[in-house]
Formats: structure tokens, C-alpha cells, sequence
């Protein structure tokens, strides 16, 4: 199957650490831990033992990473054999407005 992403996706593994924003109130957050399944130039995949329907932005760091990395989370999907959820982050650019999330989280 050919790729028709813009971006390449670099599958690594990394240790997160999160802070979600709720949608509702964005004054509550959501500490969590988390891994990477894959990094591209505009988003990141990662997996969790937290629901984040709830929520929408994010701020993960790492300490393989200089700075924080931002951005809105745009889908989620239940993996029950694991108990645990993966989630895609459309990342935010410093050089880009960024825009708040009106549309609920896609779940799977």
C-alpha cells in the first residue's frame, strides 16, 4: 500500500509525561503518563492507560526532546485486548495561530 502522508512517521518509542486540557474547562487539567508509537513533523501517536475523550489540548514533554511539544488531540481508539488507549495529536507550530478544538474526539 503506498503512503500518502505528507509527512513520514518515525516509529520510536518514547516516555511522555502530558498535560491535557479539558474541553469544557480548560482551567482543569489531566496529568498523565504515556509512550510514543510514532513522530512525524506535525503529530505524534501515542498510548495511554487514560480516556482523553474529555479533553483537547495537549502538552507532552520528554526528556529527549529540548522543548515541550503542543497541540490539539485530534482522535482516540479504544484497544480493550490491552486496556489501553491510543491517541493522535496534531502538533502546534509556534509560527501557526493556534486554533481551539470545537469538534468532539473521534473514538474507535
Amino acid at each position: 500500500m503506498e503512503e500518502k502522508r505528507s509527512y513520514p512517521r518515525n516509529c520510536i518509542a518514547i516516555p511522555i509525561k502530558c498535560l491535557c486540557r479539558f474541553k469544557e474547562d480548560e482551567n482543569l487539567s489531566l496529568s498523565l503518563d504515556g509512550v510514543t508509537a510514532d513522530i512525524s513533523e506535525t503529530g505524534i501517536c501515542f498510548y495511554t492507560e487514560r480516556n482523553l475523550a474529555d479533553c483537547s489540548k495537549i502538552e507532552m514533554r520528554s526528556s529527549n526532546w529540548s522543548k515541550p511539544r503542543k497541540g490539539k488531540i485530534m482522535w482516540q481508539m479504544t484497544m480493550p485486548d490491552m486496556g489501553i488507549y491510543k491517541v493522535g495529536v496534531s502538533l502546534q507550530h509556534e509560527d501557526l495561530q493556534y486554533a481551539t478544538r470545537e469538534e468532539p474526539v473521534k473514538t474507535f
